[in-house]
């Protein structure tokens, strides 16, 4: 199998897995009908490469467990982090941003499939936007 049809793969069944709790979740918000017209314009090479660029930042997250979350290298990533949501999905806000940083630790799925890339990464990534979030209120 190669890398788009293993990607394809892994993203049909997570949406198949999650795609009812997502609607009953979100499916009222402007953020969710904006990110299921964008997913659904998407080719599957397309969404290759934004899971391939949402893994490597994962993969940077997990670089820097043990720095402190306000570093500004730290910093820089949950810009980042925040941007390739927006590009991709949907106006990833500050008060979105936050709201999936807190998610990421309070959801084992979140925190066991990012912490994938380095046990520790989902903390970081959460305390981080939390910091990021509140430094700019």
């Amino acid at each position: 199998m190669n890398r788009n049809d293993w990607i394809a793969d892994d993203i049909s069944t997570s949406k198949e897995k999650y795609a009812q709790e997502a609607r009953d979740r979100w499916g009222h918000t402007d953020a969710f009908k904006e990110s299921t017209a964008k997913v659904d314009a998407y080719s599957t090479e397309d969404m290759a490469d934004i899971r391939v660029a949402q893994q490597e930042l994962f993969e940077e997250f997990a670089h820097y467990v043990g720095t402190d979350a306000g570093d500004r290298r730290v910093q820089e990533l949950v810009i980042k982090w925040q941007k390739h949501i927006t590009d991709n999905f949907y106006e990833c806000t500050d008060e979105i941003l936050q709201g999936l940083g807190r998610m990421y630790i309070a959801d084992t799925r979140f925190t066991e499939n990012i912490d994938r890339f380095g046990v520790g990464a989902a903390k970081l990534m959460s305390d981080a936007i939390e910091y990021y979030c509140l430094s700019k209120a």
